[in-house]
């Protein structure tokens, strides 16, 4: 394994094995509409060793992924309950104190699939990630593989041109890190409810 690992950060090469990703499409109501795309979510089967580098990246760089305390997904001891709850309290508070509440949402669907890869990169580099590792990523994300295995049939092998990794480790932090940039410039207008 570490003779693996090594050779991958030093040459910049990711076996072939760790880029392949097997997606199964897994029934949501089997007693829904069986032809609709949308009864379907697809389960992403990846090599184990590739989890054991990704493990071994967050282990080494957590710090460098940190994100906004207003970022409630996919964060150890987080969840969207504990983000209701604050919206709620919050607008409780001031509306009862007579100040007016503006709320914006944005409906983030299929968000990890919009993940731009070019400015994923450079986000990275931002946050000082170290270019050996960055330029892992770059080869693991622009060879990657996908196929899709139904029925004991396995697809031709296709690209994903933008998007995180799916069934990745890494993932989740990288989607909020991606975002992140939300939360830092609306929290640097120090805009928001007053008590008149």
């Amino acid at each position: 394994m570490a003779l693996v690992v090594n050779a991958t950060i030093i040459h910049g090469h990711v076996p072939r094995q760790m880029m392949d990703t097997f997606i199964v499409p897994l029934v949501k109501d089997k007693k829904g509409n069986l032809s609709a795309k949308d009864n379907y979510r697809p389960l992403a089967i990846t090599c184990v060793l590739s989890k054991m580098l990704e493990i071994l990246i967050l282990n080494r760089y957590k710090l460098l992924f940190t994100t906004t305390d207003n970022q409630f997904g996919f964060k150890t001891k987080l969840s969207t309950e504990m983000c209701i709850y604050a919206l709620k309290q919050i607008t409780e508070y001031y509306t009862h104190a007579g100040s007016p509440m503006y709320i914006c949402f944005l409906d983030a669907s299929k968000a990890f699939d919009k993940v731009n890869h070019w400015t994923l990169f450079k986000k990275l580099i931002d946050r000082k990630l170290p270019i050996l590792i960055v330029r892992i990523l770059y080869v693991w994300y622009s060879k990657q593989y996908f196929y899709v295995r139904w029925n004991g049939y396995v697809s031709e092998p296709f690209n994903v041109s933008n998007g995180v990794r799916q069934g990745s480790i890494l993932s989740p932090f990288f989607y909020n890190l991606y975002t992140d940039e939300i939360s830092v410039n609306l929290n640097r207008l120090r805009d928001g409810c007053q008590i008149f």
